[in-house]
This record gives structure tokens, sequence and C-alpha cells, in this order.
């Protein structure tokens, strides 16, 4: 979300209805409120957003909506939406219906012959995709993530031959996802593809541009992550890595070809979670600065046997980690002096760029690391629900200069802070949000 001043607000709205000169071709009235009595200009108006107000139905349309190009509902509760309204909006290229309630995909939206852009993503209740969808044929953008739809109809996906992204990250894996990836790969303008799959199906997108990928599997005990790597959408494309295997017992990843371009060169974000017996990731012949070369943001979460994080030290470009309900970590970031076990040639340099630090629900976290461990760069430190918290690793030689938020219990605080120097209490304390009672 972005926050901006009201004044500019209405500068914004003002030049994009020509300065003043075209008021009623933009009618924006987002998080104004339910109570809010709606009178739009439908015969004038060409853009309309009524975005988070909670409302249960579309306002009247009285007249031809001749000149409508983009209605904006998201974040409603549109369950009892009158969708023979909506086939009013002959000119309509721009849908958002996301996280909405909708309990399904109205047939009305299939006579919208113009749409481009369909957001129907958040809305959980959804399962089915009607077959009339494939008449959507200039349809551009596709979002359905968080939805439960786990197949498109047989065809649909072929005659959409405008589709330039489609994000299909579903709450459960797609069934049918190798006749669904074949069909993606009949779209000749296809630019970004967000997905929900087990492993087996891989192999079918591996010349896709998989932008987003979620990768669900409760049979697999190893995965290798060199056979993801195989795939060319792995090292170019990919953006986004989710992936969920709770029966996982080892994670291995080995290089085999020392090249440059072996690596996920795309990969922004990284969520690893519901790893229930693995205990660490096996590091062979490669390291992760190689393997992560461009990864800024990494989720750790429900990773019960976790002991340490110590890889992710010496990822060259990390600035958000996030660590969620990994209960047998105590002291997440080790060293390895003498034997650095991760190939990195200087490892005494930690954290190059870590701006972002938050652990939750750690139950056994006691320290974040020892003192050689560094975070030159790091500005926000969070802890939450961490009851057994003893120490932290700073002292004058290290302190982090860019720090200027500390979250932390009060129980916590009041355990380390006698341990620790002076000037180091000094330096914390002004950053200091503490929760909880004594």
């Amino acid at each position: 979300s972005v926050i901006m001043h009201d004044v500019v607000r209405d500068m914004a709205l003002w030049i994009a209805c020509g300065c003043g000169k075209n008021n009623s071709k933009w009618f924006v009235r987002a998080g104004v409120g339910w109570d809010e009595k709606f009178s739009i200009p439908w015969s004038q108006v060409e853009r309309v957003s009524l975005m988070m107000n909670m409302l249960s139905e579309l306002p009247p349309v009285d007249s031809n909506p001749c000149h409508m190009r983009m209605l904006c509902l998201g974040n409603n509760f549109l369950s009892r939406l009158q969708y023979h309204e909506i086939r009013k909006f002959t000119s309509l290229t721009y849908l958002d219906l996301s996280f909405s309630q909708l309990h399904r995909i109205p047939e009305e939206l299939c006579s919208l012959a113009n749409l481009e852009h369909l957001d129907l993503s958040g809305n959980s209740d959804i399962e089915v995709v009607p077959h009339c969808f494939g008449g959507l044929i200039k349809l551009k953008f596709l979002y359905l993530e968080e939805t439960r739809i786990q197949m498109l109809p047989k065809g649909v996906i072929s005659k959409l031959q405008a589709l330039l992204v489609i994000d299909i990250r579903t709450l459960r894996p797609v069934s049918e996802g190798i006749r669904m990836l074949l069909e993606l790969g009949t779209l000749p303008n296809l630019k970004a593809v967000g997905i929900h799959v087990g492993c087996a199906v891989l192999r079918e997108g591996a010349d896709l541009p998989i932008r987003y990928l979620i990768l669900e599997d409760h049979e697999t005990r190893a995965l290798n992550l060199s056979d993801i790597l195989s795939h060319n959408f792995a090292r170019r494309t990919l953006y986004e890595l989710t992936i969920h295997m709770a029966n996982l017992d080892q994670i291995i990843i080995r290089q085999e070809l020392a090249l440059p371009s072996c690596c996920f060169g795309a990969l922004n974000q990284l969520q690893l979670s519901e790893f229930d017996n693995l205990r660490e990731i096996t590091w062979m012949e490669t390291c992760p600065a190689s393997l992560f070369p461009k990864l800024t943001c990494l989720f750790v979460e429900y990773w019960q046997e976790l002991e340490h994080l110590s890889w992710a030290m010496y990822l060259p470009c990390l600035e958000q980690l996030n660590i969620f309900n990994c209960n047998a970590m105590q002291q997440p970031f080790v060293m390895h002096h003498g034997d650095n076990k991760f190939g990195e040639q200087d490892s005494s340099k930690t954290f190059p760029c870590l701006k972002y630090l938050r652990f939750s629900w750690c139950s056994s976290l006691v320290s974040i690391g020892d003192p050689d461990v560094t975070f030159p760069f790091l500005e926000r430190l969070e802890f939450e629900h961490c009851a057994e918290l003893k120490s932290l690793p700073f002292n004058m030689d290290n302190l982090p200069g860019n720090l200027q938020f500390v979250q932390i219990d009060v129980k916590s605080w009041e355990r380390m802070k006698g341990e620790l120097e002076e000037g180091v209490k000094s330096f914390l304390e002004p950053k200091l949000k503490l929760y909880g009672v004594l």
C-alpha cells in the first residue's frame, strides 16, 4: 500500500481528469466506509474505484455506462453482488474483484468481451471456473491466486491467446498440472506465470516463463534443488519460490556444473515452510552466494527441527529475514572458523545487506549469534513471543550503526540489559519498543 497526503492525492486525481475539465470521468471513493451513499454518474464516468468500503452490492446502475473502462471493487463483501448489473459494462477492460468474498465466478463476467485485466484473487470460496471463461479472448492479465480453484476446464487456457500474465497460485496444488502446463505452452504472448504444483509436473513447464512458484509435495522425502535448476525458468525468470514439504527429511544443494549461470539468477524471495523433520540444508560443491546471487527476502516458517540458519549470513543481497515458529532453534547464526562449510572466501563478513530481522514464536531462542556475527546495515530488529531470549550479540566494536528500531518484550530486556556493555545499552535504549509486563 502507498500512503500519501490528501492534497497530493486530490492533485493526482485532478490531473488525471484533465486538470478539472473532465471531473466526471474518474469516480474514486476508496476506503470511505460502508454507510457512504454513492451517486455515480454512470453515463459519463470512465474509471470507478470503490475499494475497501465493506460494500455488499454495487450501487444501482441507472443508465448505460457506455464509457466505463475500469472498475475496482476489491476488498469488499460482494457475496450478494447483482451480477446482471456488471453485464451492462460492455466497454470494461479492467475489473478488480479481489478479496471480496465471492462464492463463485459468475458466468455474466464472460460476456465482457473487451476485458483485458481480471483480478479474482483472494476469494477463497471460489472452486470452479466456468467453461464460458474461454470467451474472454482479449484477456491479458488473469489473477486467481488464493482461490480454491484446482483446474481450468480443458481447452479454456489455450483459447486465451492474448494472455500475458496468469497467476494460479491457488490454496491447493492444481490438479491435471501436466495438462495445464502444456496448454500454457501454447500461448504465444505469455510473459509471466504463477502456479502451485507438485514436483513431478515441473518438467512440463521447463521452458515456460514461471515467475512465481509454490512447490508442494507430501510424498517427497529428499529434494535436490539442483533438479529444479535443470529447468530454464529456474535460472532465468523465477522471482518468488515457496516450498511446502512436510515429510521432507533432506534438502541437498549440489552444483554438478561449476558454471556461473547455474544458479537462481532472478530469485528475489524464498519461503521455506512446514518442514516437520528437516534439521538443516546440506551444501555440497557450492555456496549460498553463488546459488542465490540476488535473493533479497527469506522467510523460514514452521521448521520444527531447524537448529541453525548460518548459511543465510552469506547471502550477498539479503535485506529481509523472517523466522517464524522454529521451536528447536537456540542460536540461529553460528560462525565456522577455519572450516567454513559454506564455501565463502571471507567468512568474517556476514549479512552484508541485511536491513530487517524478525523472530516470531521461536520458543527456544536464547541468542541471535556470537559477537563475530555482524549486522553492518541492520535497521530493524524485532522479537515477538521469544520467551527464552537472554542476549544480543552486540559490543562497542560491532554496533549496527543504522539501527533505528528494536522490538522486544520487557522480561527479555530486563534479563539481558545487565549483561550489556554500558555503551551498548545507551545505544539501544532510545530505539527500544518494549511490550508485555514485568
